[in-house]
């Protein structure tokens, strides 16, 4: 009986591991666009981009609506608990001069429908409003543009470093296996008693530290794949693997270079001067009057019926121009001249601030990407030698002729080596990523 339950727990195990492992996808990518292509399809960020871009075209529209014609119409019903009553001179009805005799215009119930349309001909507040709503378009288009490039230059760092991580995790791997391996053979020679403890215990240690990095090494890796999955959107159940080798790259020809006028940060700070140059005119231009032509065309029904059972139609028809001019308006029109002169200030102090931040980006990574550069040329001349150094110290250990001091120095020059030559990859290859970025 326990045979079949220890068969039937297996089978369930089984199937429970291959649902899991077929719950998520399973995705390839060989270079860092690639990745970049999925996420402009998959990633809900670029989704949410798009309709904020969507949305700030009707800003524009609702603003130009304020220089369209307007229609509207109206209905009024009233009922008059007391009607106006007008004092007319008495003599006018054949009475007695000197007196007057009261006259009640009206009736109880009024109805009154009518259309009424206005055009606006000179109003710059309206004006301001188009112009300014362009800009702000601008400016918003400018900041969705900057940060699409500040995700693509994310992806593209957390790629590279995901990669280089699954580098790491390979020689970790490797580093623990021979540490391992030296440690094994140190324990039979220690048990033999023709290795001292004090040598054992270093070399134990070592293999020691080794796993531990090795473990420091897979938690590593995780975190930045996970961080990969989100930037291009995926769920954290499914599994990613980059297959693009990393190799020593020499410097391209022709690398790409970019004006600072063409980064959107660039053109955000100055659209932004531009749009608080144009508050600013707008608030000078407060007290202008504003001349709208207006038409006006209503029906009026009186009786003394509340249901409106007899009544007579009286119509009404209007057509003029309306001048409206603020002459003083509590100082308001100052204050904002003043304030819009502050943000026109402040807009102008930002444009500076981003130019001397983009040359200053600019310049770093252009610097970046040389002294990586030299620094992978030296490495990669070095690395095999500390490779073969290493081999060697491990036989020469087990033939006698080196101490296990002189092992773990080579061991921790190697190591040493391997992470500084990984690291600086890690830097030239994300420093050329964000120039091309930045190029395009």
């Amino acid at each position: 009986m326990s045979i079949w339950i220890r068969r039937y727990t297996l089978v369930t195990l089984f199937t429970l591991s291959s649902l899991l492992h077929t719950s998520g996808q399973n995705l390839s990518f060989s270079s860092w666009t690639e990745a970049f292509e999925y996420a402009k399809e998959h990633q809900p960020d670029f989704l949410i981009w798009e309709k904020t871009a969507d949305q700030q075209t009707y800003e524009v529209r609702n603003a130009k609506g304020g220089l369209m014609p307007q229609l509207k119409a109206y209905g009024n019903y009233d009922n008059f608990l007391q009607l106006p009553v007008q004092l007319v001179p008495s003599e006018a009805f054949g009475g007695e001069p000197g007196t007057f005799t009261e006259i009640q215009f009206g009736t109880q119930y009024q109805l009154d429908v009518g259309l009424q349309a206005s055009l606006p001909l000179v109003d710059t507040k309206a004006w301001n409003r188009v112009k300014s709503a362009k800009l702000e378009k601008q400016l918003n288009n400018s900041e969705l543009q900057a940060t699409r490039q500040n995700h693509k230059e994310q992806l593209a760092r957390t790629y590279y470093l995901t990669l280089l991580s699954q580098e790491a995790l390979e020689l970790s791997e490797d580093n623990y296996k021979a540490a391992d391996s030296i440690h094994q053979a140190a324990k039979h020679q220690f048990d033999q008693g023709v290795l001292e403890p004090l040598p054992y215990q270093r070399l134990k240690a070592a293999a020691f530290r080794a796993k531990s990095q090795y473990h420091q090494q897979v938690s590593s890796t995780s975190s930045n794949s996970n961080k990969l999955k989100y930037l291009i959107g995926l769920d954290q159940g499914d599994s990613i693997h980059l297959t693009e080798t990393v190799t020593y790259q020499a410097m391209p020809e022709g690398i790409p270079s970019y004006l600072l006028e063409t980064q959107p940060d660039y053109q955000g700070a100055t659209v932004s001067l531009k749009l608080a140059e144009r508050n600013l005119k707008a608030s000078r231009q407060r007290h202008l009057p504003t001349l709208n032509a207006v038409g006006r065309y209503s029906q009026q029904a009186w009786s003394d019926d509340m249901r409106m059972s007899n009544y007579t139609w009286f119509s009404t028809a209007m057509i003029g121009l309306r001048l409206e001019w603020n002459i003083f308006g509590g100082n308001l029109t100052r204050n904002q001249i003043n304030s819009t002169k502050l943000q026109r200030e402040i807009a102008e102090a930002r444009l500076r601030q981003t130019e001397q931040h983009l040359i200053q980006e600019q310049h770093d990574l252009f610097t970046d990407l040389a002294q990586n550069l030299k620094i992978l040329e030296s490495y990669r001349e070095t690395y095999t030698v500390y490779q073969d150094n290493y081999r060697l110290a491990q036989i020469q250990l087990r033939e006698g002729v080196i101490s296990a001091d002189e092992l773990l120095q080579v061991q921790q020059e190697l190591w040493d080596n391997q992470r500084q030559y990984l690291n600086s990859m890690a830097d030239y290859l994300i420093a050329k990523a964000l120039i091309e970025i930045k190029s395009e």
